[in-house]
């Protein structure tokens, strides 16, 4: 073994009351840092560094989370020349902890999960990941319409291949999702996603890809679904049939997927970027019964102008909307709706609405580095909810939203400050007209390292 550093991170403190649905502060896969993403695409250095190639990290954050306690622990350790383990476990005592973790586990008044646990076998142009993580493509968005974080961490494998420069890549996954409160049976999700980025150039990256959900009695992988060249819909190309309808027949519902996201220079210290993305639900019913349903689309639209002000610190300033259709998510039967463990697999609000949003970022890296964000958002919501029984030839010509009509104002405020070289502080605030009171949550976490051999 390869010398090395060995990093421990220990002792975080969450004082809170529910956790709002803020990225910056979202305990979960340690793996995907949202935190260090951002600053990193904002072209500043990142709260923590990335971990050397031959470095193992260990780390155990513990805190209060009203009315009780959390703790969360694991790390990453190198076992061969291309081969890693990641680990990352959770737990609460509070009576919130379902809403906490995104678990429904609780044994002797604790609630947990294992956030993350995978073996990676990584080559120079091949990477395969098995275990259980986040599917979240660690997009830079307020609102998401593929996987986002907020669902929790799924069984799951990976097959990813991708150039040496890594200006092409495609991931072939494939897991096993939780049952639905109906019925108790198997429930398969799989995705196919391509992602480009011109060689030479640092300012375009397209995605595209399709996803499906595919249950049924008895029903086990089909891995017919795994195949690269074959887009999920032609798999199972169906018509609007009475067999849907049945109880124990096979049912598969797919969606297409695009995303982009750019930038532009307009001058040395300011950029223009745009970013959107674009889902298309239901895309496996062909085009004669489409022609009778209503649509199940989302669009999100996003323009982002960012300045450097100082040597270390940017300012940014971005507005993004996001429509989805009655339908988007939603399928005929509850089993192969985008949803689970009671989240939806897309936007957080479901479908059957439009939001529009407005954010001020400060962004230091130098010093004190930090990062401070206001947000504005306006959502409009409809009556249909993801767990809504699927009719959808019976609202193609009606209003949408469909009535009644929920408006709200949504507002929130977080922040994080480095303290120290080895001392955190973070904090967020947010409220929704439609409901009352503000979510307050706050984390102070303390950062010990140490030298040693692996």
């Amino acid at each position: 073994m390869r010398g090395g550093r060995l990093l421990l991170w220990t002792t975080g403190l969450l004082l809170a009351g529910r956790l709002p649905a803020m990225d910056l502060l979202l305990p979960g896969d340690p793996f995907r840092d949202t935190v260090r993403l951002r600053l990193a695409e904002a072209g500043v250095d990142a709260l923590t560094q990335p971990v050397p190639a031959d470095t193992a990290v260990l780390e155990l954050r513990a805190g209060l989370a009203a009315p009780g306690l959390w703790l969360e622990g694991g790390g990453e350790w190198r076992l061969a020349r291309q081969l890693w383990a990641r680990l990352w476990v959770m737990g609460g005592s509070d009576e919130d902890g379902e809403s906490l973790l995104g678990t429904h586990t609780r044994r002797g008044g604790w609630t947990g999960r294992v956030a993350h646990a995978t073996l990676s076998w990584e080559q120079e142009n091949l990477q395969l990941e098995w275990g259980r993580r986040s599917l979240a493509a660690g997009q830079d968005r307020i609102s998401e319409l593929g996987w986002p974080v907020h669902v929790p961490p799924v069984d799951m494998f990976r097959l990813r291949l991708h150039t040496r420069d890594e200006h092409l890549s495609l991931e072939l996954d494939g897991a096993q999702l939780g049952s639905t409160e109906d019925r108790e049976l198997r429930r398969w999700y799989a995705r196919h996603r391509v992602v480009w980025r011109p060689a030479g150039s640092r300012r375009l990256t397209l995605t595209c890809g399709d996803q499906v959900i595919f249950t049924g009695i008895q029903r086990g992988f089909d891995w017919s679904f795994l195949n690269p060249l074959v887009p999920f819909f032609l798999e199972n190309f169906e018509g609007y049939s009475e067999v849907e309808h049945e109880q124990d027949a096979d049912q598969d519902n797919s969606s297409l997927f695009a995303t982009w996201d750019g930038w532009l220079p307009l001058g040395e210290r300011t950029r223009l970027g745009s970013y959107g993305e674009l889902l298309v639900d239901e895309f496996q019913i062909d085009g004669a019964d489409r022609r009778n349903l209503d649509d199940a689309l989302g669009l999100t639209l996003g323009f982002d102008l960012r300045r450097r002000l100082t040597a270390d610190g940017v300012l940014r300033l971005r507005w993004e909307g996001s429509a989805l259709s009655h339908w988007t998510y939603v399928h005929r039967g509850l089993e192969t709706s985008f949803l689970e463990k009671g989240h939806v697999i897309g936007n957080e609000e479901g479908g059957d609405l439009h939001e529009q949003h407005v954010q001020l970022q400060w962004i230091k890296a130098g010093g004190r580095q930090g990062l401070l964000s206001l947000t504005v958002g306006r959502l409009v919501k409809g009556a249909i909810t993801p767990t809504t029984e699927w009719a959808a030839e019976d609202t193609k010509d009606a209003d949408w939203p469909l009535p009644a009509v929920t408006r709200s104002w949504v507002y929130s405020a977080s922040g994080q400050l480095r303290l120290g070289p080895a001392l955190a502080l973070a904090l967020a605030a947010t409220r929704r007209t439609a409901e009352p009171g503000w979510t307050v949550q706050g984390r102070l976490g303390w950062t010990l390292q140490l030298n040693g051999a692996k």
